[in-house]
């Protein structure tokens, strides 16, 4: 006999996108459902890191020329500055951030995204058994499996 759940986010966007598909969803009884979140994302995204896994999309697209005249290398560093420009004001105080990215920053979304993606599809390829459900919405997951593999 299945068990109906009720799927509760603290974060709208993530409720509205994990909660629509798996509304009608049910857990088998020998099934758990798991969920994680990533807290302060943006802000613990290692720089190094986003770059690298930028290049290595930038180098796999065949079609990367037909959208800009610019090299993967040049895309980088421009990046690479952009990551790297970290400073803010708060309450009259001159700060810099000195790890991760930035919180304001429009690119900070799209290589937060870039960096759980990439860790996300290096965690799947450990599994000898994929989940049965696997959503995720920037750094909030869904998951379930059997009990006994999650436990």
């Amino acid at each position: 006999m299945a068990t109906n759940f009720l799927i509760c986010c603290s974060f709208c966007y993530s409720c509205c996108y994990l909660k629509r598909p798996l509304f009608h969803l049910s857990l088998q009884t020998d099934e758990i459902m798991v969920s994680f979140d990533v807290v302060s994302l943006f802000t613990k995204a290692p720089i190094q890191l986003a770059l690298n896994i930028a290049k290595q999309c930038l180098q796999s697209n065949p079609e990367l020329n037909q959208c800009t005249g610019l090299s993967t290398t040049d895309l980088i560093k421009g990046l690479e500055i952009c990551l790297n420009s970290t400073n803010f004001t708060f309450r009259g105080k001159h700060y810099k951030q000195v790890f991760g990215t930035a919180m304001d920053s429009p690119v900070s979304s799209v290589v937060a995204n870039l960096v759980m993606e990439n860790i996300e599809t290096r965690t799947l390829e450990t599994f000898a058994d994929h989940p049965r459900q696997w959503k995720r919405y920037v750094d909030d997951t869904y998951c379930d499996d059997e009990k006994i593999k999650v436990v």
